[in-house]
């Protein structure tokens, strides 16, 4: 699962246009260690993904929701579409 939560992760970042670099310095990580847990190597934690979500302005639930479909399905299919929905409320 922990691929599938960067994969979200990512995206959602993407969506957002925001750096890595930006990214990791407002929650206090490395952009190295975001890298990894974007590309699935490290595990996303209950605190990066709480400080990841209130970045984001999605809830964090949001994310684990998303990423356990794509867990589920094997697959990326609709995640543009999630994550649009997501992050225009």
């Amino acid at each position: 699962m922990k691929k599938e939560a960067g994969i979200v992760i990512k995206a959602i970042r993407l969506r957002l246009g925001y750096k890595q670099e930006y990214v990791a310095q407002k929650i206090n990580i490395s952009a190295s260690l975001l890298g990894h847990i974007e590309n699935g190597r490290v595990g996303l934690d209950i605190d990066k993904l709480y400080l990841l979500a209130n970045l984001y302005h999605v809830l964090p639930r949001n994310i684990l929701e998303i990423a356990i479909e794509l867990y589920k399905n094997k697959t990326e299919d609709g995640l543009d579409r999630a994550i649009s929905y997501i992050t225009t409320k």
